[in-house]
Parts: structure tokens; sequence; C-alpha cells
């Protein structure tokens, strides 16, 4: 059985293959039906609703997903990869600064929260534009706003470095 965590805008979903027919979505059995179409298009039918699917590799877990038209980006966990995440995030909050990166190439909208600015975990701190998409980057730790490098209407690049929270 291939057990994964799947996070989706912030939301975490336990998802367990049992066979080529069946899977656990949170404790919750769904027949499906998964065909592979062209390159990274598939046709998934859960239950008896059928979706077309886009999935294409960002980079290590991460991945762009299209779903009946609607984008998002998501990581993809083994049960085993996301309990070694919270421990080298843990060790992170512990002890140093977090460095908040910019999931994809884009433009900022938005920055939400100025140096000093106390941010609570699902924070809202930036508005990024990619592929003609808002993505709202949330914070994933408690802290404070140490230091903002970019600025509203700047393009970044995947990877560039957006702010520290302490």
């Amino acid at each position: 059985m291939n057990e994964f965590v799947v996070t989706i805008n912030g939301n975490k979903r336990n998802v367990k293959i049992i066979d080529e027919t069946s899977v656990l979505l949170d404790d919750k059995k769904l027949s499906y039906e998964l065909h592979h179409t062209s390159c990274s298009n598939y046709l998934l039918k859960i239950e008896n609703k059928f979706y077309e699917l886009n999935a294409e590799k960002i980079n290590g877990n991460n991945f762009a997903v299209s779903l009946n038209g609607s984008v998002f980006e998501t990581v993809v966990r083994t049960t085993l990869q996301e309990r070694a995440s919270k421990i080298i995030e843990q060790q992170q909050i512990l002890h140093h600064n977090i460095e908040m990166k910019a999931p994809m190439p884009g433009m900022i909208l938005k920055i939400k929260k100025q140096v000093g600015d106390k941010v609570e975990p699902g924070d809202s701190i930036i508005i990024l534009e990619a592929m003609k998409m808002e993505n709202d980057l949330r914070v994933t730790v408690a802290g404070t706003v140490k230091e903002i490098y970019v600025k509203a209407g700047a393009a970044v690049d995947k990877n560039a470095k957006l702010l520290i929270i302490e």
C-alpha cells in the first residue's frame, strides 16, 4: 500500500492507494480509475465523477496541477518524507530564522506585512502573480517579519528570497 500526504493551499490530505481501483482519502474509501491520455494529462474517475487532470513536476515534491481547468500547486510526499519534513521544520523553528522563497517565478503584486509585524502560521503575507493567477503565499511558522527583500511590482525568479521571519 502506498501512503502519501498531499498538501494543497496549506491543507494536508492523507492518501493511501489500496490497489489499482481503491484509495483511502482521509480514511474514506473511494473507487477510482486513472487513464493516461498524453504526456502529463490524465482522465481521473472518482466514484462516478470524471476529472481532466494535468500534473507537471516543478521540482522535488512540488507539482503544478490543473484539475478541470483550475490550476494550483501541490506538495506530494510519502508519509515518511512528511514526518522528516516536520522534524526539520521544528529544528528550523527552534534554531534559525525562516527564509521564505518564491515557489515559482512571477511578479509581486502585494506585500501584506511590514518589517516588525507579528505573523502566525497560515497568515497571508505576499500575493504573487504567476501564469496569470494570483497566488496567496502564506506563512508556515509564527514569528516576526525581520527583513523583506522584494517590493510590489518586482519580478522574481523561482527560489528568490522574499523575506525572513524570526
